[in-house]
């Protein structure tokens, strides 16, 4: 996984700068995640829903991700990941 960051000004001081994340990466990765896990889950059984869970972490281990931003990012991490599994039901009905 590569993060970007940004540097943006930080306080009323000039020329002092920070790189402070906007939402937290972990808690947004943590709930993309849960989230497609849980509608796998549901839909297909808990043993699709742990490989699909892999599928996803392997996506996002390879995808760039925004620390200021990393909703979008999470969400193509997640339909990716939906894409390939749906592909490989397709291949084994």
């Amino acid at each position: 996984m590569r993060i970007q960051t940004t540097v943006e000004p930080f306080g009323n001081s000039a020329g002092r700068q920070s790189c402070v994340p906007g939402p937290d990466l972990a808690t947004a990765t943590e709930a993309e995640l849960s989230a497609f896990y849980s509608a796998v889950k549901m839909s297909d059984g808990a043993s699709l829903a742990d490989a699909a869970a892999e599928l996803w972490l392997q996506i996002f281990a390879s995808t760039d991700i925004d620390v200021y931003t990393p909703t979008r990012r999470l969400r193509r991490v997640t339909i990716e990941a939906a894409s390939l599994l749906a592909e490989k039901n397709l291949q084994h009905a």
